[in-house]
């Protein structure tokens, strides 16, 4: 389970370097509450910081 989430987490985190990628994931993430890689639910300081990245 660990190496598992380890591997989301890195998917995760790469996604967001990739330009416009990562973008559409922040602005997904900001609108809907929720992370559409890993299905986690953001909350609201995670949804503000993810609205500002965009």
């Amino acid at each position: 389970m660990l190496k598992e989430d380890y591997l989301v987490n890195w998917r995760e985190t790469a996604v967001n370097f990739i330009l416009v990628v990562g973008n559409i994931k922040s602005g997904v993430e900001a609108v809907t509450g929720i992370d559409p890689i890993t299905g986690r639910k953001r909350s609201s300081f995670e949804r503000g910081g993810s609205a500002a990245s965009i």
